[in-house]
């Protein structure tokens, strides 16, 4: 990972010296450069030194959207989700709170007009924004995030398993481990699941608890 940071720095600098010269057409190159920067400090551990790239990301693209809504809100959108996760990187979970309700209220604009393309997005952002709510200790909060998250992906994870089953898988386990911290019993959460659309039989076991509370492999699905 370390290796990788000396291009990566690299690259910003010759995409902000090109956009300097050619803004419009360069400013964006510009921004996927802090974000990858970013990404690969908070890969070596510096989870800190990451946060300045990403929160210049996330101004560049917010000039944008200003100029071109279409073209750059999900841009914006995906470095809000970004900026949100170094900063829980660092402990900030009450700074990520704005940049992730952000990230999916402006995914949820472009899901209403093109499911298809950006409902995964969407649901992928109410999952970190249940992650981040989680880490406020706001367990209701959570859940509800997380349950958006299932109905974005779920007509999706039928249709296309491969694809999205195991995002949906992430947002169902991390819907009830939210459930079960705000107190609620297996019977109710295996009701709520049940009112989302899921068999409630997919997700458990022999036993007492719910299967997906104890499944953690997908939880990578819920990082943008």
């Amino acid at each position: 990972a370390r290796g990788a940071l000396e291009p990566a720095r690299r690259a910003i600098e010759i995409r902000e010296h090109l956009a300097k010269a050619e803004p419009a057409r360069f400013r964006a190159d510009w921004a996927k450069s802090l974000n990858n920067y970013a990404n690969r400090l908070s890969e070596t551990g510096d989870a800190r030194g990451a946060l300045a790239p990403a929160r210049r990301a996330v101004e560049i693209y917010e000039d944008l959207a200003k100029a071109d809504p279409a073209r750059f809100r999900p841009d914006l959108a995906a470095s809000l989700n970004n900026y949100a996760n170094h900063l829980s990187a660092t402990g900030d979970a009450q700074g990520a709170l704005e940049p992730a309700r952000r990230a999916v209220e402006i995914y949820e604009d472009f899901a209403r007009a093109e499911p298809a393309r950006f409902s995964p997005d969407m649901a992928r952002a109410c999952g970190g924004l249940g992650q981040v709510l989680m880490a406020n200790r706001d367990a209701a909060g959570a859940a509800d995030a997380f349950a958006r998250g299932v109905e974005a992906i779920r007509d999706h994870a039928a249709a296309m398993p491969a694809a999205h089953a195991g995002l949906l898988r992430a947002l169902l386990g991390g819907f009830v481990r939210a459930m079960q911290a705000s107190g609620a019993s297996k019977t109710d959460i295996l009701v709520r699941i049940e009112a989302l659309g899921i068999d409630p039989a997919l997700f458990v076991d022999n036993d007492d608890e719910p299967e997906a509370v104890r499944s953690e492999e997908h939880t990578s699905e819920l990082q943008s």
